[in-house]
């Protein structure tokens, strides 16, 4: 257990109240009275493992505001990441009358579903892992967290016909991953703040445009991070008979990985999809291609101190 503020330094003199983020099982003690906010995230749904492979959904998510006292206790329970054509796993928080969960995303054979969630104010399921068609190489994009209560899926690897090899991009919390619909070695863009740029010809294939915010209905929630992030970037242009294995920029947190051929990275950002054969963020649905969906995750904000 470790508070956010060790990760995410206050600077500026501006005071943070404390947030702590669980990335494996254990009972929290409290030992601070006051008001927290609770958001539980269920393990991502691992890739497809074959030579045209769906993307996995993404997990749960539920959130819920109470009070807490000095000496109650909690089990926390963190869900695991699918592996490769495995299902992601729940995650929990419970005690004191208080009963989260968030489900584990799907790895379907058609685009995996995102996992359910109950006992929270909100409860949420997540966006979905794109679908995949065609010969060979055709790996989607994995789905995203739904946090803000619009679900967003992973793009879709669909070159058409006998077509093969094209890399669709994560979806991200603000946008769907970018489509692949070309044949040889083409990538997509990550979504963030909108979907991601679906494949061009000869093209840098940009991600979710501009940088996330936080929607009103969650104001003063997510303190704990200080920027959300674009999709990712990829360039991955196919000339003649070879690829050029260059990345754009990486996925900010929220943002979904640009999909791209070969040893391009594409992980997801917090909490969304992978691409390009690559691991989702936290809850995020894994990509095609044997990728494992992002393990789960549970913070503990407090919103204020008794």
């Amino acid at each position: 257990m470790a508070t956010l503020t060790s990760f995410f330094g206050g600077g500026g003199g501006t005071t943070y109240l404390p947030h702590f983020m669980f990335a494996s099982s254990t009972t929290w003690s409290v030992d601070l009275d006051g008001q927290v906010c609770v958001h539980v995230i269920g393990g991502g749904g691992g890739g497809g493992t074959s030579g045209v492979a769906p993307g996995g959904g993404a997990g749960g998510y539920s959130r819920k505001t109470f009070n807490v006292t000095v000496g109650q206790s909690y089990t926390v329970t963190i869900g695991s990441g699918g592996a490769a054509g495995s299902n992601g796993s729940a995650s929990s928080f419970s005690g004191s009358g208080v009963s989260m969960t968030a489900n584990g995303g799907v790895s379907g054979p058609s685009g995996g579903s995102g996992g359910s969630a109950s006992g929270g104010d909100v409860n949420y399921t997540g966006g979905n892992g794109g679908s995949a068609s065609g010969s060979s190489s055709c790996y989607a994009g994995g789905g995203a967290v739904n946090l803000f209560g619009t679900a967003y899926n992973g793009g879709n690897a669909n070159p058409g016909g006998s077509g093969s090899s094209c890399y669709a991009g994560g979806a991200g919390v603000g946008g769907n991953g970018g489509n692949a619909s070309f044949t040889d070695y083409r990538g997509s863009g990550g979504g963030s703040n909108g979907a991601g740029g679906s494949v061009q010809r000869g093209n840098t294939i940009l991600g979710g445009n501009k940088l996330l915010t936080v929607p009103f209905s969650a104001k003063g929630l997510f303190n704990f991070i200080p920027d959300w992030g674009c999709g990712g970037d990829v360039l991955a242009v196919y000339w003649g008979s070879f690829p050029l294995n260059n990345t754009g920029s990486p996925a900010g947190i929220g943002g979904g990985g640009g999909g791209g051929y070969g040893d391009v990275t594409a992980y997801g950002g917090w909490f969304s999809g992978g691409a390009g054969r690559q691991t989702g963020g936290f809850g995020g649905g894994g990509a095609g291609g044997g990728a494992a969906g992002g393990q789960g995750v549970i913070f503990v904000e407090y919103l204020s101190l008794a």
